[in-house]
């Protein structure tokens, strides 16, 4: 229903303009081969030029930040990085306590028993990963959630020798060593400002205290209904 009524608003806002441009278009014509020298001359001279990153007379604009933004799935957990920016914290700090504020609020995109990759720009911490790791470099950490050691080959094949995608997507035996803690608090303890219990506050309560549903969260449980009842 959301999805209709949306065309049907987007298609309502573009009719009168479609009918401005029809009720226009021999007056443009008209006018097209007196402007077309200087029309030519305009776009030479705008090719020359780079193109706006942002485009201030486009329809939808950009939020922007003088100070510092935090950007997530799910707006609850994006506020609870941008108080720990307006507390003092790094993007370090910030990053970490909505990674976690996710996991209790979005936990499709919070995901505590899966993993990542972060990438970090030291710019002029004064920290880095080792001395081949200059200050002012962007680097990347891996935390992606990582296979048991005793997995074979075999592991997901069925008595035929056939992959079998009921066990490789569905069973026990497909989960991942989980590496998304591990991961967030590596990178709070090497580059962050704040301690473990500050960053975790926010997401501890939301978990007990609550906090409204968002429609993206009741999409989520309600699709993986059938397969949270089997467990």
């Amino acid at each position: 229903m959301k999805k209709f009524v949306l065309c049907t608003l987007i298609l309502a806002f573009f009719l009168p303009t479609l009918l401005l441009a029809e009720s226009t278009l021999k007056a443009q014509k008209a006018n097209s081969g007196a402007n077309r020298e200087a029309s030519a001359e305009s776009n030479s001279v705008q090719s020359n030029q780079i193109p706006a990153i942002i485009n201030r007379q486009a329809r939808f604009h950009p939020v922007t930040s003088n100070k510092g933004m935090v950007v997530s799935q799910e707006a609850i957990a994006s506020r609870v990085g941008a108080d720990i920016l307006s507390k003092g914290g790094n993007a370090v700090d910030a990053a970490v306590a909505t990674g976690f504020a996710l996991a209790v609020t979005l936990p499709q995109a919070g995901n505590l028993g899966g993993g990542g990759f972060m990438l970090l720009h030291l710019a002029d911490s004064g920290k880095s990963l080792s001395e081949k790791t200059p200050f002012g470099k962007t680097i990347a950490i891996d935390y992606r959630e990582m296979a048991p050691a005793s997995v074979t080959k075999n592991l997901f094949l069925n008595q035929n020798g056939d992959v079998d995608n009921q066990l490789a997507r569905f069973s026990h035996l497909s989960t991942g060593v989980p590496g998304t803690v591990a991961g967030l608090i590596h990178v709070l303890e090497h580059y962050g400002t704040m301690d473990l219990a500050q960053v975790l506050a926010p997401a501890i309560k939301l978990a007990e205290q609550g906090f409204e549903i968002s429609p993206s969260l009741a999409y989520s449980l309600h699709k993986a209904k059938p397969r949270l009842k089997k467990h």
